[in-house]
C-alpha cells in the first residue's frame, strides 16, 4: 500500500509544479479537493514552513485552524529526503491513517504534497486479498488434485 501511495503522490507532484503559486487557501484547497476526489484519497498541500493551505477532507475554516505540520514525521522526512511516510492517528479526522508525502516541483524552495488513506481501507484491502488467495487456491489446487487422483489411479 505504501508503494501505491508513493505512485499516486508522484503523479500528484508531477501535476502540481509548485504549491506556492496558489494565491489563496481557497484556490489551493479547490485543487486539493479535485485531486483528492480523483485519487479517492485525502490530499493535503503543506508549505515548506508547515502551514497547511489545502486539504481535500477539510473545509476552509478547518484548514485555517489546523496545526502547523512542520514537525509531522512524513513532512520533515519529505523535506529532508524527497519523500516520507508514516501511519498514525489523525486528531483532525479521528481515525488511523497511512500518510505519504513528497516534495512538489519547486526545486529551489519545495513544498509538500501529502496523500493519505484510512488504515481500515488497508484492512479491507488485505481481507479482500486473503479471500482472493483462498479462492485462487481452491480454483487451482482442487482441480489439479482431481487430475492427480485420475492419473495416479490409472497408473496403479
Amino acid at each position: 500500500m505504501v508503494n501505491e501511495l508513493e505512485k499516486q503522490a508522484g503523479l500528484l507532484a508531477a501535476s502540481i509544479d509548485d504549491i506556492g503559486i496558489y494565491k489563496t487557501i481557497e484556490e489551493a484547497d479547490a485543487i486539493a479537493d479535485s485531486l483528492g476526489e480523483a485519487a479517492n484519497s485525502r490530499v493535503t498541500f503543506i508549505l515548506n514552513n508547515g502551514k497547511v493551505v489545502g486539504d481535500s477532507n477539510l473545509d476552509i475554516n478547518q484548514i485555517r485552524a489546523v496545526d502547523n505540520h512542520i514537525d509531522r514525521a512524513e513532512v520533515s522526512e519529505a523535506l529532508k529526503n524527497g519523500s516520507g511516510w508514516v501511519s498514525r492517528y489523525s486528531d483532525t479526522l479521528k481515525q488511523d491513517l497511512l500518510y505519504f508525502a513528497v516534495k512538489d516541483g519547486n526545486l529551489s524552495n519545495p513544498n509538500i504534497i501529502r496523500i493519505s488513506v484510512p488504515l481500515n481501507y488497508l484492512e479491507s484491502a488485505a481481507a479482500t486479498l486473503q479471500v482472493s488467495v483462498i479462492l485462487l487456491f481452491v480454483v487451482v489446487f482442487m482441480p489439479s488434485r482431481s487430475v492427480y487422483r485420475k492419473v495416479y489411479t490409472r497408473n496403479s
